[in-house]
């Protein structure tokens, strides 16, 4: 890859967000070790307050019909959509999940991946957002997702980089949290477009 795993994030999150429509993007690190989120990286409008409850609170909980504890998803294979056309489309609406996290993320709609690298380690939930405003996601974009997976196992399998190195960059701004969803910092950053360029999977 020849750049960091959460700067390469950065610019896959924009990319995947444009497109397959989705109002935002988001990817929550997990450590190696225990699986439990580490670290956040984000493209578009998020409530950081509901990212540290997620972190403190909500990644430890499962959700019948819904999602189950973070470390046991990343342990899972698990792609699909919430709030969308699933049967359980309620269910999730109704859940502390949404109402807690999503909604205030303005999420009523989610496409959700769990990523991994090329050894099959799990590196973190990808999740793209879309409003109530807009459409709920399709199978057609579940497809386009999925599509797109091999190239980011490729690029989470990178030498450089890594989750537990707390650095993340976006040209929106950086946000690093602990374990316990506290903020560690905040501050607005820029990729150079030469690192942009050359380093984007091809």
């Amino acid at each position: 890859m020849g750049m960091p795993e959460e700067l390469f994030m950065a610019k896959f999150l924009e990319g995947a967000r444009d497109w397959l429509g989705a109002d935002t993007g988001h990817f929550i690190w997990c450590d190696d070790r225990n699986h439990e989120p580490v670290n956040y990286s984000g493209d578009g409008f998020t409530d950081i307050s509901a990212v540290q409850r997620f972190f403190s609170h909500n990644s430890k909980i499962t959700y019948p019909g819904v999602m189950p504890a973070f470390t046991d998803l990343m342990r899972s294979s698990s792609s699909g959509t919430l709030g969308c056309n699933e049967s359980n489309a309620q269910v999730y609406v109704r859940s502390d999940l949404y109402q807690d996290v999503m909604r205030p993320c303005d999420g009523r709609y989610m496409l959700y991946l769990v990523a991994r690298d090329v050894q099959g380690s799990p590196k973190g939930l990808l999740s793209l957002l879309r409003s109530s405003s807009d459409k709920p996601f399709s199978s057609s974009d579940h497809k386009k997702l999925i599509q797109i997976e091999p190239y980011l196992r490729y690029a989470l399998s990178g030498e450089a980089g890594g989750a537990a190195m707390f650095d993340s960059a976006d040209h929106e701004g950086m946000v690093v949290l602990d374990q316990k969803g506290t903020l560690l910092s905040l501050m607005a950053t820029q990729i150079p477009p030469s690192m942009a360029t050359s380093n984007s999977p091809t």
